[in-house]
């Protein structure tokens, strides 16, 4: 069973890192198999808007991008071509580090200067595809680092659930053992959905075995695309 951080804190506040709930939740039976936090190794890549794309004057695959932040404009030399004027991108200044402890250095590619690269989804490490630049949405708040942009920020746990622990196969049962182990209140979602009570339900449910199956429930809808 997987959740994530952010998810499990629209039920339950947690204010312990992710090492720490790891450690409660093994230790309460409920065995962490690892923790993924797939933004920890992305440092220093924020959101750029493409303001100029031209030709590499020495090498036909290669263009030349300049790219502006809040803190001003910068060109960087780029081998992809999928992406356009006013597209907003994620951009490794020189400094930043990107997964696998690659550190953004500038340098000069056939003659011209790249202070700093475009990323790929892959190059982030939120997919496997490195054919483009990750195109981000429109409204990304530009400066804003990506990690954040992404959701990035975030920590993905595994757990092992036990044939006794069913209760743990979904994000209430999940949430309701983190609020006991951190004493804080468990906020359950809303559960109620309007009817019409126009439709004629044709659907009907009887137990025949209280003790066996105390409660079921069916829903009827209609007019569904």
């Amino acid at each position: 069973m997987k959740f994530s951080m952010r998810w499990i804190q629209e039920f339950v506040d947690v204010d312990v890192g992710a090492d720490k709930l790891s450690h409660l939740l093994s230790h309460s039976g409920t065995k962490v198999e690892s923790v993924q936090q797939p933004g920890k190794d992305i440092r220093g890549v924020v959101v750029a808007e493409v303001t100029n794309i031209i030709d590499h004057p020495n090498a036909e695959k290669l263009t030349l991008v300049d790219v502006r932040t809040p803190d001003g404009e910068q060109r960087v030399v780029c081998g992809a071509r999928n992406f356009a004027v006013g597209d907003r991108v994620p951009l490794a200044s020189v400094g930043a580090v990107l997964p696998g402890g690659l550190e953004i250095t500038e340098r000069k590619i056939r003659g011209e200067v790249s202070r700093g690269m475009l990323c790929s989804a892959m190059e982030l490490g939120v997919a496997k595809d490195h054919s483009g630049i990750l195109v981000l949405p429109h409204d990304s708040e530009l400066g804003e680092d990506v990690v954040a942009a992404l959701g990035l920020d975030d920590a993905i746990f595994d757990v092992e659930v036990t044939p006794n622990r069913g209760d743990c196969m979904g994000m209430i049962g999940i949430a309701r053992e983190v609020a006991a182990l951190l004493r804080n209140p468990l906020r359950l979602p809303d559960d109620s959905v309007p009817t019409d009570p126009t439709v004629r339900c044709p659907v009907s449910v009887s137990i025949v075995d209280p003790s066996g199956c105390p409660r079921y429930l069916a829903r009827y809808l209609e007019g569904i695309t």
